[in-house]
């Protein structure tokens, strides 16, 4: 329920590549601290990251299946 936790939290799942895991406990900063100017930061970075990652995975089927 620390939001300064969970939000170095968030940062060093980022940093690692899990995205996912990063965003869900970004949501969960915003729930408890909706004023706090820093997580729509890294929330933004995190959302690119995941489009990044699910247009290189759209790629790589491509070229197995197409």
């Amino acid at each position: 329920e620390c939001v300064k936790a969970l939000f170095r939290r968030a940062t060093a799942r980022e940093q690692k590549g899990m995205y996912d895991e990063a965003k869900a406990d970004l949501n969960r900063c915003l729930e408890l601290a909706p004023e706090d100017k820093a997580v729509p930061k890294l929330m933004t970075r995190v959302d690119a990251q995941i489009a990044r990652q699910k247009a290189k995975e759209k790629k790589m089927y491509g070229k197995m299946f197409g």
